[in-house]
C-alpha cells in the first residue's frame, strides 16, 4: 500500500457504532479499483474522553497489520506512529510530523477548505490530502517522494490525524 503513489480513504462508520468513535476507513487504488486495507480506531475506556486511542492500520489479503498510531492517557496531542513491530517511527504533535528522533521534518498547512498539504522545513511539497465530493479523501505522495516506508508512514498518520481531527470538530 505504502508502495503507491496515492490512496483513496473512504469514510464507514464501525459496525455498531454509528459516531465518529467507531471511525473507520477503507483505503482503495486511487482508480477506486482496489481495496488495499483499512484503517480503524480502537478506543478503550476512559474517564472524560482522555482514554487510550488507537488507530490500526491493516492491508488487505490478510488483513496484517501495517502500523498503528496511538495516543495515550492525557498525551496532549501527541500520537505515536509505530510500525507492525510496535517500533516508533515517528510522532504526530497537531500538524507537525516528527521522526524516530523525535526531530520535525515536516508540517500540515490546510491550504483551501478541500485540502491540506504536507511540507518538509525547505517548503517541498511531500504529500497531498484532498477531499472528493462523495466524502471520500486523497492522499497522494509527491512523485519525487523517497520509497521509504517509514516516512510514508508518519505521511499517512499525519493524514489519518488530520481526519480524525476534523470529523471530531465537525459534530
Amino acid at each position: 500500500m505504502l508502495e503507491l503513489q496515492g490512496m483513496r480513504l473512504v469514510r464507514r462508520a464501525a459496525p455498531g457504532e454509528p459516531d465518529a468513535r467507531g471511525t473507520e476507513w477503507t483505503v482503495n487504488s486511487l482508480d477506486d479499483q482496489v481495496m488495499l486495507g483499512l484503517v480503524r480506531e480502537m478506543r478503550g475506556l476512559g474517564w472524560l474522553e482522555c482514554g487510550l486511542r488507537r488507530f490500526e492500520v491493516c492491508e488487505t489479503e490478510d488483513a496484517a497489520l501495517l502500523m498503528s498510531i496511538e495516543h495515550g492517557w492525557f498525551s496532549l496531542g501527541r500520537w505515536q506512529v509505530r510500525d507492525a513491530e510496535r517500533r516508533r517511527v515517528g510522532t504526530v504533535i497537531g500538524n507537525h510530523l516528527l521522526d524516530d528522533q523525535r526531530s520535525g521534518f515536516a508540517t500540515i498547512r490546510q491550504e483551501n477548505a478541500g485540502a491540506s498539504v504536507i511540507r518538509d522545513r525547505q517548503g517541498r511539497e511531500l504529500a497531498r490530502l484532498e477531499s472528493e465530493v462523495n466524502g471520500a479523501q486523497t492522499l497522494r505522495f509527491a512523485d519525487d517522494l523517497e520509497a521509504n516506508p517509514f516516512l510514508r508512514m508518519v505521511l499517512l498518520a499525519g493524514a489519518v490525524v488530520t481526519l480524525r481531527e476534523t470529523i471530531s470538530s465537525s459534530g
